[in-house]
């Protein structure tokens, strides 16, 4: 998270961070040489920060 996530999405509110958000996040690791494996794992921690902030599980 302290590498990727925070550095880029870091100020805004969770609630900001939409589907739109996510993809242009990671069109921009993609564009940067992220790999593959590393953008899926940022990707399901989004998701997870997302369904626990939201109360789900």
């Amino acid at each position: 998270m302290n590498v990727h996530i925070i550095p880029r999405l870091g100020s805004r509110k969770l609630n900001s961070v939409t589907p739109i958000v996510v993809e242009r996040f990671l069109d921009e690791l993609e564009t940067d040489g992220i790999g593959r494996g590393n953008q899926v794992n940022i990707s399901r921690t989004l998701k997870t920060r997302e369904r626990r902030s939201s109360g789900r599980r």
